[in-house]
């Protein structure tokens, strides 16, 4: 819990709380904020998502160590053919990672459930839908979009494209 309350360097008599993301201006109130019941459910997550953070890190890793870079673009400008072409995209599909139902569309993060990755990339990158009460199937919303940053590369926002889904999620 300590490591989680440093002090804040651009205010030297206030504290914070990074797991719950306060700033408390006595130490006081810093120390009944680090006994509360919120407190302590906000650093059980804290430190679950860094551990989730770090385990996808190393996966992540591993998965770029093993897979080679391929010049999609590259490939498809190359491609003389319209059955090449399909080909080249065929291939592209195939090879693409896919991103878990849990799994957050801008980040490494794994929720446990849908939800709680809606929550996160709410809280975490600002992630909204509009008129979100007309959607009729959020699952299969969530999974076109995950396609489109996985599998197509391409920013849900401008449309621009890119070589990888690391690039795409830097962009975003």
């Amino acid at each position: 819990q300590k490591e989680q309350s440093q002090e804040n360097e651009s205010k030297p008599n206030s504290f914070s709380c990074e797991a719950c993301k306060k700033t408390f201006n006595t130490e006081n109130a810093f120390k009944n904020h680090e006994v509360s019941k919120k407190h302590i459910e906000n650093v059980a997550k804290f430190e679950k998502r860094k551990e989730n953070k770090k385990n996808e890190n190393k996966t992540n890793l591993d998965k770029k160590q093993s897979m080679p870079r391929i010049n999609w673009k590259k490939k498809l400008a190359e491609a003389q053919t319209e059955e090449e072409v399909n080909m080249v995209i065929d291939e592209k599909i195939k090879l693409s990672r896919r991103l878990e139902e849990n799994e957050c569309l801008f980040c490494d993060f794994k929720g446990a459930t849908l939800e709680e990755k809606m929550e996160h990339m709410t809280i975490e990158h600002t992630f909204f839908i509009p008129d979100i009460e007309f959607l009729v199937d959020l699952k299969g919303f969530m999974n076109y979009l995950a396609e489109k940053i996985a599998i197509g590369n391409t920013c849900i926002y401008c449309k621009k494209a890119f070589n990888t889904l690391e690039a795409t999620r830097k962009h975003i």
